[in-house]
């Protein structure tokens, strides 16, 4: 499958300085992440060998790439060429305060979920971090921070005090991937949500919980 791959580097490179070239000869777009792994887009097949050689260059931009990151005045786009989700900006006023999804893109073109989306509190506080930022991975993270109540499990005997807390969804976006990935943190009771109706023609359900069967 055509995916991203990660490699350990032995010496840490400068990205602007360096440059991938395949098996072939033709160089490739390739990105250095924070923690230091060197990221290549690549297809292979069962049992399929590949090689690429990263050499000192002076190419002053990397080969292009379908990923890409906009900016308007209340939201960051970004995209590939298969779908797309927009992002909030930290706006002056957190009442109400935006949800991490300010829309989605559909392949067809669609856009969706547009909202405005918000959350169902308003925060204390918001940032934005952009973790990766490059031509093969991009990655933000937002963060709130919120007042919460004494926590305790049903079952167990720490209680976290009240007090306040973060809520943080990362997401990242990979060239040439149909897909979006999240992954949620949370210290407090919080909740968000999107309409994702216009757009999308659905012809089949699926349930699966408690006393769910298979009829």
């Amino acid at each position: 499958p055509d995916q991203i791959v990660f490699f350990n580097l032995k010496h840490q490179k400068d990205p602007a300085r360096v440059a991938l070239v395949d098996g072939s000869g033709q160089e490739t777009p390739f990105q250095i992440v924070s923690n230091g792994l060197l990221a290549v887009r690549a297809r292979l097949a069962p049992n399929e060998k590949r090689k690429w050689t990263l050499c000192s260059s002076r190419v002053q931009s990397q080969p292009s790439s379908d990923l890409g990151l906009t900016e308007t005045g209340s939201f960051f786009e970004i995209t590939n060429r298969f779908i797309g989700i927009r992002i909030p900006k930290v706006p002056v006023n957190l009442k109400p305060t935006p949800s991490p999804i300010q829309g989605l893109k559909h392949r067809d073109g669609t856009w969706t979920a547009t909202g405005p989306n918000y959350m169902e509190r308003p925060a204390l506080g918001m940032k934005v971090e952009w973790l990766e930022r490059g031509p093969l991975l991009i990655r933000a993270k937002i963060t709130y921070r919120y007042t919460r109540s004494e926590l305790r499990g049903a079952f167990e005997k720490e209680v976290i005090p009240a007090g306040e807390g973060n809520y943080a969804c990362t997401i990242e976006m990979q060239s040439g991937q149909s897909s979006v990935l999240f992954q949620e943190y949370s210290e407090v009771e919080i909740a968000w949500g999107v309409n994702v109706d216009h757009g999308l023609t659905p012809d089949r359900a699926q349930y699966r919980g408690h006393h769910s069967t298979s009829i």
